[in-house]
């Protein structure tokens, strides 16, 4: 006589303890709230899915990590299960150095580097140069407010 065996699987509700897999996504989540959501959005994954959310998990969190995401912004484990997040798009910011060489190459106008060339551009537009106390943001600001007015009044006339 056969006797069918059954055994509880990965997927089923009954089973004793969350899978080692559930326990190593746990473990590499930087936000960890809501177990129980995350286990029951764990147990409706596929094996194929699983595998890719667990390889994807590293690269999500260097990313979270590296465009400096507050810890209440990182999704819920739930969230991101339900949701496939690990098969979104996801583009690491730039180092620090490229993000620089790029910022030399869109800064700002040189007459902003200086004080002596705020003083220039101030009277190149016949406002006040520095005021006693201004900070070098509000005389920036000032500047900058001016040259609008200025262009403005070039569109119009």
């Amino acid at each position: 006589m056969n006797v069918l065996k059954l055994v509880p699987t990965e997927n089923s509700a009954r089973s004793p303890r969350p899978s080692q897999d559930f326990a190593d996504f746990w473990a590499g989540w930087p936000r960890r709230v809501a177990k129980r959501d995350a286990e029951k959005a764990w147990s409706k994954l596929r094996p194929q899915e699983k595998a890719a959310a667990l390889e994807a998990l590293p690269k999500h969190v260097e990313y979270w990590n590296a465009s400096g995401r507050e810890r209440e912004h990182i999704p819920h484990p739930a969230t991101w299960l339900n949701g496939a997040r690990w098969d979104d798009e996801i583009e690491l910011p730039k180092p620090k150095a490229a993000r620089a060489n790029q910022d030399a190459q869109t800064a700002a106008p040189g007459w902003m580097a200086s004080w002596a060339g705020m003083d220039a551009m101030a009277r190149q537009l016949q406002i006040d140069t520095a005021r006693l106390g201004e900070s070098p943001q509000a005389y920036k600001a000032r500047i900058l407010q001016a040259i609008h007015d200025r262009d403005r009044v070039r569109k119009v006339g």
